[in-house]
């Protein structure tokens, strides 16, 4: 099978990650991905904006990740992606007994997918930093903390610090429900993160390459 997403490369162990470009999407892409139900929902995203292709390509990247873990013994329509209540992807195999953790990220029209190796849960979260975040954001997403730990930090260390949260509240499922100060960074060494909420840590990874960035939490 020809892929459409590009295998990602990154310095981790027991994960499989993969990369896909909306630009490269056309409005048929769908055919061959897509079942009766994903392209019900697919058909009443916006297409006034970039929400429908971005969705497309997360759910094609992920297809893709998992006929990969699975050799390309299943075809994409056989995959049935969900979301649980609190909106974590997670799919189901009648031929595999262990099935496991999966994440998304799409955003600035790239999407990326990911999937544990392990039965580690796994957050992922992407940005690129050449478009920056606009508005008063700063004081809503970081506590008092954190805004003492990154004052004075470049923007790409802020989004770093943004991603991390991003990928632990992935990880765990939860999502953040808008209590973005709940999820607090309480260090940073290299390119290790560390995340607090409630008495949990979390242990984000970073990999930047150009504008890109990419975090990753297991746990």
């Amino acid at each position: 099978m020809k892929y459409l997403s590009t295998k990602q490369n990154l310095p981790w162990k027991n994960i499989l990650c993969r990369r896909l470009e909306c630009k490269t999407l056309t409005q048929n892409s769908y055919s061959g991905f897509l079942n009766e139900e994903e392209f019900l929902f697919f058909s009443q995203l916006s297409t006034k904006h970039s929400r429908q292709f971005e969705w497309l390509a997360g759910r094609i990247a992920m297809k893709e990740t998992i006929l990969q873990w699975l050799n390309d013994k299943s075809g994409p329509k056989d995959i049935h992606i969900k979301q649980d209540e609190s909106g974590k992807p997670y799919f189901t195999s009648e031929t595999q007994s262990f099935v496991p953790d999966i994440s998304i990220s799409h955003s600035h029209g790239v999407a990326i997918a990911a999937l544990s190796l392990t039965e580690q849960k796994i957050g992922i979260d992407y940005e690129d930093t050449s478009e920056r975040r606009l508005g008063n954001w700063l004081q809503r997403a970081f506590s008092d903390n954190e805004i003492t730990l990154i004052k004075n930090s470049a923007y790409s260390e802020l989004i770093n610090f943004w991603m991390a949260k991003e990928a632990s509240a992935k990880a765990l499922g939860s999502g953040f429900n808008k209590a973005w100060r709940s999820w607090e960074v309480i260090s940073k060494s290299g390119d290790t993160i560390c995340v607090k909420q409630g008495d949990q840590e979390y242990i984000v990874k970073i990999h930047q390459k150009g504008s890109e960035i990419i975090s990753l939490c297991l746990k």
